[in-house]
């Protein structure tokens, strides 16, 4: 079976066009709830009503820097909980070698201060992994509290420096919580809460990893 193709010309092209404009309900005809004709249709004018109010995951702003490499764990983009330990536990290794430190109880510390988030900020304005105060961070020559690297090996050589200055660990603890100046005037662990239940906190931590109770 053979057929020939004709070219139909403008004209043909137009009337053609119109009859299938008339076919498809373009005179805004909606379909027939009876008989569910889908040859009749509109196409919705407002497209504001396809979208979602919710934000998407992948939205966010550029600096008008333009130019500072955007952090991997940057505000917003913490790495998941199950692999922050596993993410920065070499860095938290190589600060407390370089401090003199035992790597077991910085890690424990992390963990007490920020639950590896390096984001992370507290009430008092405590920044980052180890959980600087801007003091102390200016003290130890950190810049950049969000930066993990920085912001450990700052925490790192800070504790190193209470640990020359208080004889047992329950008071270097308790002095990087609340601070040196409130345990040398409490002559020991000063009567704060929260202090107290930060230094049995990161001792427990502390005695878990020894033990070989945390893998990684």
């Amino acid at each position: 079976m053979s057929f020939e193709l004709k070219p139909i010309g403008p004209e043909g092209v137009m009337a053609r066009m119109q009859a299938i404009r008339a076919r498809l309900g373009t005179n805004n005809a909606k379909p027939n709830p009876a008989t569910g004709d889908p040859q009749a249709f509109t196409m919705p004018e407002d497209v504001s009503s396809w979208r979602s109010d919710k934000p998407s995951p992948l939205s966010g702003t550029i600096t008008p820097e333009g130019t500072k490499p955007l952090s991997p764990f940057g505000p917003g983009m913490a790495a998941p909980t199950g692999n922050r330990r596993a993410t920065f536990l070499p860095i938290i290794e190589r600060a407390a070698l370089a401090h003199g430190m035992d790597p077991k109880l910085l890690d424990a510390i992390v963990e007490a201060e920020s639950d590896y988030n390096p984001n992370d900020v507290s009430r008092a304005g405590a920044k980052g992994l180890i959980q600087l105060m801007p003091e102390t961070a200016a003290e130890v020559g950190v810049t950049d509290p969000f930066d993990p690297v920085q912001n450990v090996n700052g925490g790192a050589a800070y504790i190193s420096k209470l640990m020359k200055r208080f004889p047992t660990l329950d008071l270097v603890l308790a002095a990087y919580n609340a601070g040196p100046g409130a345990v040398s005037r409490a002559g020991g662990i000063p009567p704060y809460k929260e202090t107290q239940n930060y230094v049995k906190k990161v001792m427990r931590l502390y005695e878990d990893r020894k033990a070989g109770r945390v893998s990684g």
